[in-house]
C-alpha cells in the first residue's frame, strides 16, 4: 500500500492548445503515483481534448506500465519480437539500427492511426514515449512545428 505522502497531488498547470485538440500538462513528475484527484484530472483532459502531452519525464518501465494501467487493461502486441524484454506491456517503436537490425518497429510511425480499434473494447489510448535518432528525430521536429500551431497536440508521454 502507498502511503499518501508518496502520491502527487492535483497541482499541475495544464495549457489547453489554441485549437480543438490537445494540451500539455506541466509540473507533473509521471515517476510518482498520482493521487486520484490528480489522476481525474488528467482522465478528464485526455477525454475532452484527446492528446495530452507530458513533457520531460524520466520512468522506468514499472513507472510507466502503473501510470498506463491507471487508464484501463494494458494490450500486448501481437508483433513480440518488439515487445520490451521483461516488459511486454511497453511495444518498442524505433527507427535505430544495431548491427544492421532494427531494435523496434521501424514502421509504427509512419502513420497516424489507432493500435487494435478493431477489437470489441478497444484500448482507451496509447501512451507512447517519443525518443528517436535519424529520421525519426526529424518527424519529431516537424511534429513539434505541428505542436507550435496547436499548442500542446504531441501525443507524447515519457521518455
Amino acid at each position: 500500500m502507498l502511503h499518501a505522502s508518496k502520491l502527487q497531488s492535483a497541482a499541475f498547470e495544464l495549457r489547453p492548445s489554441d485549437t480543438m485538440v490537445g494540451a500539455e500538462v506541466l509540473r507533473l513528475d509521471l515517476s510518482k503515483p498520482l493521487d486520484e484527484a490528480a489522476f481525474e484530472k488528467v482522465s478528464a483532459v485526455l477525454d475532452g481534448l484527446s492528446v495530452v502531452c507530458f513533457r520531460d519525464q524520466v520512468l522506468t518501465p514499472e513507472q510507466h506500465i502503473a501510470f498506463s494501467r491507471r487508464f484501463g487493461p494494458l494490450q500486448v502486441n501481437v508483433r513480440s519480437e518488439f515487445n520490451k524484454v521483461g516488459y511486454p506491456e511497453i511495444y518498442i517503436v524505433s527507427n535505430v539500427l544495431v548491427d544492421g537490425k532494427p531494435i523496434g518497429s521501424q514502421d509504427a510511425g509512419r502513420y497516424w492511426h489507432s493500435d487494435l480499434c478493431y477489437l470489441q473494447k478497444p484500448s482507451r489510448a496509447s501512451l507512447p514515449p517519443l525518443r528517436f535518432g535519424g529520421a525519426a528525430a526529424r518527424r519529431r521536429l516537424a511534429w513539434r512545428h505541428i505542436v507550435r500551431k496547436c499548442r500542446g497536440g504531441e501525443t507524447c508521454h515519457p521518455r
